[in-house]
């Protein structure tokens, strides 16, 4: 049925105009990379595509929300750029919860490749990212500490409690920030 969807999805996006067609191509394309290659067991790439899969929709989606044969502007291009590189950065926070899962599969995911420098990536990732994002957004300071100590308390506990049970709540906490 994918087979089917996807020359409808392709064609469609060609009504949007050319930056929709050309996202759709892409994330066409990495698609099936990921899932018929198995990128999807590596986890560099899989990090490093998923997040350019995620951007490829923002791109598609935002073009399609806007009139036809509209364009992302320099300010539309920086935030697909920035949320897709802190997405790859941050994925794989909700891989901890299924790590041991993820080791009798055979899938590599940066949790089971270093799992230490994966969780303390996590606890200087969070906070870096919550002040760097603030400082572009020129968000107010008390705003800033808020996010920056949200995202430390988010990133310590993924290196202070890492039970499934606790990787489970650390994840959802990370979905929130």
């Amino acid at each position: 049925m994918r087979w089917v969807i996807l020359p409808v999805c392709l064609l469609s996006s060609f009504w949007y105009g050319t930056q929709a067609m050309l996202a759709s191509t892409v994330f066409a394309a990495l698609t099936i990379w990921y899932n018929e290659l198995h990128s999807d067991r590596m986890g560099l790439s899989k990090n490093a595509l998923t997040a350019i899969l995620g951007g490829c929709l923002e791109v598609g989606a935002t073009v399609a929300a806007g009139p036809r044969n509209s364009c992302i502007d320099k300010a539309g291009a920086l935030a697909v750029a920035l949320s897709s590189i802190v997405f790859a950065t941050t994925l794989h926070a909700q891989d901890f919860k299924d790590e041991e899962g993820d080791r009798l599969t055979g899938r590599h995911t940066l949790p089971t490749i270093f799992p230490k420098a994966a969780r303390f990536s996590m606890m200087f990732g969070l906070p870096l990212w919550s002040y760097a994002l603030s400082c572009i957004c020129k968000i107010d300071a008390l705003s800033t500490t808020a996010f920056v100590l949200y995202g430390a308390f988010v990133g310590i506990r993924f290196v202070m409690y890492n039970t499934v049970g606790a990787d489970k709540q650390s994840c959802k906490f990370c979905s929130v920030s």
